[in-house]
């Protein structure tokens, strides 16, 4: 599960120790962190990211042989041996501004959900987390430190429905049953001694990048189990993308980005028309962006 890390380049004392307790406990609990590899929030996610033993992903707003910034060199050097760094631009293209914004859609696009740990009103961080809701991704917000304008960003955020999390766990339970036995509630309290020693990265074990089920455990997605409404009976009324969606669940609980596919529309479309389903309860949200039709009332 991959889960995106952003925020300022200016980030307060409190938004640097935090970008580095989640990226810590992110990898530690079976996560990948990506980042943008700027100053700040970025820096210090990858970093604890890297001392959690999981890769780690770093996308670029420049060519990928150009350390930038200058004194991030030596962490893009243990990105390269134990994690990925990833730019649309040529080797040797220097960074421009304009880039950023631009390569924000790649983090979020690569991402389950997009965790902002710090941001102020205006920032890219926040630009990052409107590519993630455009292309149907969760966005998590942690709670702003009340007084510093560094924050503001994440406080309009919660206002407008971002996912409220205080530590890692919190992010990463919304995917458990997607990746059973990846994702693990595992300690992460050494974050701090972590980032004191500056450890090298322990050496990440091969994951599969495919959610694999479970033999011993009960999927939340097995139809079998469950008592869904008849759908047919209430298409009357339904426009006919609703139609649609309705049918693709009929078989059982399917992720937002196979709809996406099926339906042939961006994942913010159909997430919409989920949301509007939801609202008529014909339809349910699952942990993990998993969504299947509602479950029948017990007479």
């Amino acid at each position: 599960p991959v889960i995106g890390v952003v925020g300022t380049r200016r980030a307060s004392l409190y938004g640097l120790k935090q970008a580095r307790r989640m990226g810590y406990g992110l990898s530690r609990c079976g996560g990948v962190v990506v980042s943008g590899g700027a100053k700040g929030v970025d820096t210090e996610a990858l970093r604890g990211a890297l001392t959690g033993g999981s890769p780690a992903v770093a996308v670029l707003g420049c060519g990928v042989d150009v350390a930038y910034p200058a004194e991030n060199k030596s962490l893009f050097r243990d990105l390269e041996q134990h994690g990925c760094l990833i730019s649309e631009y040529p080797p040797g293209t220097q960074p421009r501004g304009e880039y950023f914004p631009v390569r924000n859609r790649i983090i979020s696009g690569m991402s389950l959900g997009v965790l902002v740990v710090e941001a102020p009103e205006k920032s890219g961080a926040l630009i990052t987390a409107e590519r993630a809701l455009d292309q149907g991704r969760d966005v998590f917000a942690l709670p702003a430190n009340v007084g510093q304008p560094t924050g503001n960003g994440n406080l309009q955020l919660l206002r407008d429905g971002a996912i409220l999390v205080r530590d890692p766990w919190e992010v990463l339970q919304e995917y458990e049953a997607q990746f059973p036995g990846i994702v693990e509630n595992r300690d992460y309290s050494g974050w701090e001694k972590g980032a004191l020693q500056e450890k090298k990265p322990t050496e990440p074990q091969p994951i599969s990048l495919v959610p694999q089920p479970s033999a011993g455990k009960k999927g939340i997605d097995k139809a079998e189990s469950r008592n869904y409404i008849d759908a047919k009976k209430r298409m009357d009324g339904l426009r006919p993308d609703e139609q649609q969606l309705i049918a693709l669940l009929e078989s059982g609980p399917v992720h937002i980005d196979a709809l996406s596919e099926q339906m042939q529309q961006p994942p913010g479309g159909v997430l919409a028309l989920l949301t509007m389903l939801e609202v008529k309860g014909m339809i349910q949200r699952l942990p993990g962006r998993m969504f299947s039709l509602a479950e029948a009332e017990n007479k």
